[in-house]
């Protein structure tokens, strides 16, 4: 077999079509480069003169020099490509290249572990596994290439120098916002929206041009100047902010696009989401606009916003695409039943158009649909969106259709998502759910906490407010017991070892480091402050941004003492000073009071701000940064 040729960096359908035509030319021409292509994909090509060469013949070849075995396979494979590529905001990546590296090496792993749950992305992410079943993926060899092929696409990159590229613009757009000056133009330019002052904004963008045109990194995290428009002009409806909302339209920018964008949703909705998406219809919101990935507003809508009066909004104004997931999704019994063929049987009607939540963008999904997926998975898939909206009676509808209740494709049923996820506001689903029959003590197996009841007694103890009423609630739905019953449980085991996370260990690393630069003869506070931001190149700084803290002011105080964190590094026998010493062991002190297992770089944060006098809360004072500036944020910040 030949060696398979790998995409290109942006593979595009395109291309291949141009390049299918060019070859087909070459085989005319009798090119032996051409033919010896030919040979190894095509059956009885030394048969054929060169005339009877086709196109479909090229493209053919084409297909199969990637691992795929036809070229509607290429097709298939780079549509669904490019709809990943699109998805809303969840394609930029802030993960440093080694941890990106350390997953694709996972991948391998899991691979030869023949980890079903793993498998399904390279049969949607490698074309040489694409669209086949399991048995061929774990019979086919997964390079660490083909693994770095999964980590770009979970990432809606198309290539792993495509991921690269995407970190290297975003490491650059999330510094250049950490640090920024107010009197920087964008800075000036968000002011004058916030404040309403017309007269105030059109001078940024006379001055700079490009200002009101946003990057692609900024489009991305939904940053643009006209978004905050909007913003400003829902929240504080006056004829001033309609003024500078049509003022950036004036000067360029897409404010349609941002209302529309608007529709896609985005979960959990904050308080208000209704009010906020009828605004938007009223504003002028297109709720039957195409977005780049071609997926209707509907269909974001009812993954994303996972609130159905939202939804409901949307859908009075569309007609709906025929879809099993999308008639679940809207409470429509009739049309979900109209899918049905039987108990666990569906119409094959009902597996067409399903859901492609990687392409929708949504919420730590990275879980492909499978091709080969049977009834009730497809089933499954349906039942699972329907619970997002709270729709009970198309659920009632699918398990009287033969879905048992637990069915877990993805190795865990929908319970397993309801029960745990106490934030999230879900204990109407799970209540559901329970009241249906699903077993809260059947074992999920370690990656899923075990039983729903276990996984649910296992967040209480790691929650900032564990005596929330939604926390006993579910508590209550689950008979899992009182708070009381299992904070005290979890106070009477032994305590783990407190240990210092590698992300800390390498903050005090780069403390050490900054201290013999300076020709210390110890570690102080100021130095671990200033190890803490060497870390992911500041990015540990980011939960200052939006605090009132004067980041330029930091940024200048720190200095060229702010390196890049690389080996080799200075000072690792140089001891930590009284305060620094303190620091530690009081961040060590709240880890262990939240019941972590580690202590994170941001409980060392805590330690250090807690020593008023020492250097580094000084440092930190001066530029808007106190003890009390996060507040009980410390239990959440990790």
């Amino acid at each position: 077999m030949s060696a398979i040729r790998p995409l290109s960096a942006h593979p595009s359908l395109e291309h291949d079509r141009k390049e299918a035509k060019a070859l087909l030319k070459l085989l005319h021409a009798g090119d032996p480069g051409a033919l010896q292509r030919a040979s190894e994909h095509v059956a009885r090509s030394t048969q054929r003169t060169t005339q009877t060469w086709a196109l479909a013949d090229a493209q053919r070849i084409i297909a199969r020099e990637y691992g795929l075995p036809n070229w509607p396979r290429l097709v298939a494979y780079l549509a669904d490509l490019e709809r990943h590529r699109h998805a809303p905001r969840h394609n930029r990546v802030d993960q440093r290249v080694e941890q990106l590296e350390q997953m694709a090496q996972r991948v391998v792993r899991s691979h030869a572990h023949r980890d079903h749950y793993v498998a399904r992305e390279p049969l949607q992410y490698v074309p040489h596994c694409y669209g086949r079943s399991f048995d061929d993926v774990f019979a086919a060899t997964i390079t660490l290439d083909d693994a770095r092929m999964v980590v770009a696409r979970r990432n809606r990159c198309a290539s792993w120098d495509a991921l690269l590229e995407n970190v290297t613009a975003t490491a650059q757009w999330q510094q250049q916002r950490r640090w920024e000056d107010a009197s920087s133009a964008l800075q000036r330019a968000r002011a004058a929206i916030r404040s309403s002052d017309a007269s105030a904004l059109t001078a940024v963008p006379n001055a700079h041009p490009d200002v009101v045109i946003p990057s692609e990194v900024d489009r991305a995290y939904r940053a643009t100047l006209a978004r905050v428009a909007l913003h400003v002009e829902h929240t504080s409806p006056t004829p001033a902010a309609r003024q500078v909302t049509e003022l950036l339209a004036s000067r360029g920018a897409d404010v349609q696009h941002e209302l529309d964008a608007e529709l896609l949703g985005w979960w959990p909705m904050q308080e208000g989401g209704v009010v906020r998406v009828r605004w938007m219809l009223e504003r002028g919101a297109n709720p039957q606009w195409t977005p780049p990935n071609g997926i209707s507003v509907l269909e974001h809508a009812i993954v994303r916003f996972r609130d159905a009066a939202c939804v409901d909004l949307i859908a009075a104004h569309v007609t709906p695409k025929p879809a099993l997931w999308i008639a679940a999704g809207l409470g429509d019994v009739e049309g979900v039943r109209q899918f049905v063929a039987g108990k666990g049987k569906l119409t094959p009607s009902g597996r067409r158009n399903r859901p492609d939540l990687i392409a929708m963008g949504v919420a730590f999904e990275h879980m492909p649909v499978r091709h080969d997926a049977d009834d009730l998975e497809v089933m499954w898939e349906a039942f699972r969106i329907a619970g997002w909206n709270h729709r009970w009676h198309t659920m009632d509808a699918l398990l009287e259709a033969g879905l048992p209740i637990d069915h877990a494709p993805l190795g865990m049923p929908v319970l397993m998502e309801a029960v745990p996820n106490l934030h999230l506001g879900t204990a109407p689903l799970a209540e559901y759910l329970i009241s249906r029959g699903a077993d809260l003590d059947r074992d999920w197996g370690p990656r899923h906490g075990g039983s729903a009841r276990a996984a649910l007694r296992a967040s209480v103890q790691n929650l900032a407010d564990p005596r929330d009423p939604q926390v006993r609630r579910m508590l209550d739905i689950c008979g899992a017991g009182t708070v009381a019953e299992i904070l005290a449980e979890g106070n009477a085991e032994p305590p783990e070892p407190m240990t210092l996370y590698p992300l800390t260990r390498r903050v005090l690393q780069l403390a050490a480091d900054d201290a013999s630069a300076l020709g210390a003869t110890a570690v102080s506070t100021e130095h671990l402050l200033v190890g803490w931001l060497r870390v992911h190149a500041g990015g540990l700084a980011d939960i200052f941004v939006g605090r009132n803290v004067d980041m330029p002011s930091l940024r200048t105080r720190i200095g060229d003492r702010l390196r890049p964190d690389r080996d080799p590094l200075a000072g690792g026998e140089l001891p930590l000073d009284v305060q620094a010493a303190a620091a530690v062991r009081i961040g060590t002190e709240l880890a262990e009071s939240l019941r972590r297992d580690g202590v994170h770089p941001y409980h060392l944060l805590y330690g250090i701000l807690q020593d008023e006098a020492g250097p580094g809360a000084q440092l930190l004072r001066a530029v808007g940064v106190t003890a009390t500036t996060f507040g009980k944020d410390y239990r959440d910040l990790q």
